[in-house]
């Protein structure tokens, strides 16, 4: 008996260490992620140390309460927790059941290379179908396990909809895909994995460094500026601009030295001229129309931009972080910059990257503090890291940040 309790504690104490090798495990959508456990052993002699897990949990159907709960909730708030070897490495948002298939689309990445001992491959995934109650908190409505295939390819995955079978409180169907690739073959993908979209060819990449750089900047090339080019895209975009923010400041001057409208004006002139103008701003909820908390504590502008927008033809729309509740859903901001245009020669523009078109941003690799305060930034003068700080007086707060613009090249 005691060498059974030895060889039992032995085995546990072995397991424990093994998922300790565990490396990473990352959540693409940003939601929570933790650790991962080990693929390599349900590999038939594989010598393999390292393998790259992708679970992508798509939507769910046929939500159901059953037993005592049934009489208890009426409304569901789906979200779904990913598990490998009972470790979480991931959850999703919250859901709706106001649809008839509350759609995620979230995909959940792990890297591992511990090797636990030999289980059924149909045990290795498990997903856990929960329902989120804002004073109760998760219910479980039920589980399932799967075994994910083993990829040929970035996007060499077909989701199933699979029933939930070790149902607590309720039922329902998941529809997810599950694919696990060794590292050092996944290492050589130049695709995204599970991506909404497949990768293309033939598309311009422009790369830029903060929003304006001086001529010349460097010696053996002349970089482009970021402010400069998106003023150029919106000002000749011919049918569409599509425009979403962390914060977009409509009083912005996009060129510095140069007569130019604001960026506000220059989205209203265009929805006047029959362009179709969208622009998706994250709702701050500590900001407050009207009251002396309108521009709220992070200084987004986006109370001020929607009024901006309000008896205009551009369709301005804000939007707090669906999918979680209480603190959460006030501290995790809507954090995309992205400006998506058309162009006259029919081509499309989508900048994406740090550069908010907002107070503060336009700067230049000198990052000057003082002496730009009568000039470039006179009217734009953004300082939040030092109390007591003045558009007179300064320090401004120097903007270090990337960007780049992809455009399509349209054929015929």
């Amino acid at each position: 008996m005691k060498n059974l309790k030895k060889a039992a504690k032995q085995g546990k104490a072995a397991a424990q260490s093994a998922n300790q090798q565990i490396l990473t495990a990352a959540h693409s959508s940003g939601a929570s992620s933790g650790s991962s456990a080990t693929l390599a052993a349900y590999v038939p002699g594989s010598a393999v140390d390292r393998f790259l897990l992708i679970v992508k949990v798509f939507r769910v159907r046929n939500l159901k309460w059953t037993g005592l709960a049934a009489k208890t909730f009426t409304k569901f708030r789906p979200t779904v927790a990913v598990q490998v070897q009972q470790v979480k490495i991931g959850q999703t948002g919250v859901g709706t059941s106001k649809v008839d298939e509350p759609t995620f689309n979230e995909s959940f990445f792990a890297v591992t290379s511990s090797f636990l001992p030999r289980a059924s491959p149909g045990a290795l995934v498990q997903i856990t179908l929960q329902d989120f109650d804002l004073k109760l908190g998760i219910n479980e409505l039920g589980s399932f396990t799967f075994a994910p295939k083993r990829a040929t390819g970035p996007q060499s995955w077909d989701p199933e909809w699979y029933p939930t079978k070790n149902n607590v409180k309720g039922e329902g169907e998941v529809l997810v895909a599950g694919v696990f690739v060794p590292c050092d073959e996944a290492i050589g993908w130049t695709e995204t994995p599970m991506g909404d979209f497949p990768m293309r060819t033939g598309n311009d990449v422009r790369l830029y460094q903060d929003a304006y750089c001086p001529v010349p900047f460097l010696s053996h090339m002349q970089p482009r500026n970021a402010f400069e080019d998106m003023y150029e895209s919106l000002s000749g975009a011919k049918q569409f601009i599509y425009m979403t923010g962390w914060s977009v400041w409509t009083k912005l001057n996009l060129l510095r030295g140069k007569e130019c409208p604001s960026l506000g004006k220059l989205l209203a002139d265009k929805a006047e001229q029959g362009l179709q103008v969208c622009v998706l701003i994250w709702d701050e909820l500590t900001s407050v129309d009207g009251s002396p908390m309108a521009g709220g504590l992070m200084s987004t502008f986006d109370e001020e931009t929607r009024a901006f927008f309000k008896d205009t033809k551009v369709s301005c729309r804000t939007l707090h972080r669906y999918g979680y509740q209480g603190f959460e859903e006030a501290v995790m901001s809507h954090h995309q910059k992205t400006i998506i245009c058309d162009t006259a020669a029919g081509n499309i523009h989508a900048y994406v990257g740090g550069l908010d078109v907002t107070n503060g941003r336009w700067d230049t690799p000198e990052h000057r503090i003082f002496s730009s305060l009568d000039n470039d930034h006179k009217d734009d003068f953004y300082s939040a890291c030092v109390p007591g700080a003045t558009a007179e007086v300064g320090p401004r707060q120097p903007w270090h940040d990337i960007h780049s613009r992809l455009e399509e090249r349209r054929v015929g």
